[in-house]
């Protein structure tokens, strides 16, 4: 193979797996569609947004763990015929990460466009606004690498792939709220605080949160590119094998 990097070979690559999955793409296409419908109609009078914005978290969920389904059978195939498709490890890595994006796309595009039809339909009904659902989950560096580790378990794991995400997510909440107790312990000393006056003072509260949140978010950052690399390293392993 002459080049390690094609866009040609990735657009082969796409298009193959939209070939191979389009129909059950399909399926959950419209099994979104029968569920968010009724949903809609259900929480019509209701007054609170959260509504909304629990359905677009859970159906954020599920779609990107109907991603990771996908991209695992593919790895783990019992042929291994993906990863002896005439393209490098890199095409495929990135061929998987793109599509993976488009799932992202295509799910924000068929939530907003059902949110926007049944508002048509229904004049009763108050759409939650976009900046209302996108600041409830501005927390979203924990989230990424969360969801970074459920990709690399698909990629690593034949069987139990999504038991051993969670155990692992787990362990990973455990981690940080170690780490950011230890952050707030040590912003608190440097500040001549107790931990009982942060909790009393909000301007010092809303300070150390502040500062929590830029470096945990940092932090998150750096360890997704961490596991999305293990992630690579482990497809090419597959590959030499």
């Amino acid at each position: 193979m002459n080049q390690i990097f094609s866009l040609q070979r990735i657009g082969w690559l796409l298009r193959k797996d939209w070939i191979e999955s389009k129909r059950s793409i399909g399926y959950a296409v419209v099994a979104f569609l029968v569920i968010i419908f009724p949903f809609l109609w259900i929480t019509t009078n209701a007054e609170k947004d959260s509504n909304q914005i629990a359905f677009y978290i859970l159906g954020l969920v599920g779609s990107f763990i109907y991603f990771c389904k996908l991209a695992g059978k593919r790895i783990h195939f019992a042929k291994g015929i993906y990863l002896t498709l005439p393209a490098s490890t890199e095409e495929k890595y990135f061929a998987l990460l793109l599509e993976g994006i488009l799932m992202l796309i295509v799910y924000n595009g068929l939530f907003w466009i059902s949110i926007y039809v049944w508002s048509l339909i229904n004049p009763a009904f108050h759409p939650v606004p976009a900046s209302g659902i996108y600041h409830a989950i501005q927390g979203g560096g924990v989230s990424i690498f969360f969801a970074s580790l459920i990709f690399l378990s698909y990629l690593t794991f034949r069987k139990h792939a999504l038991a051993i995400a969670i155990v692992g997510i787990g362990a990973g909440l455990g981690t940080l709220i170690g780490v950011m107790i230890w952050l707030v312990s040590i912003r608190l000393k440097s500040e001549g605080m107790m931990q009982t006056e942060c909790l009393f003072n909000p301007d010092a509260l809303s300070s150390t949160m502040d500062f929590l949140t830029g470096h945990v978010n940092s932090a998150m950052g750096i360890f997704t590119l961490i596991v999305l690399y293990i992630a690579y390293l482990k497809l090419k392993e597959k590959e030499s094998r």
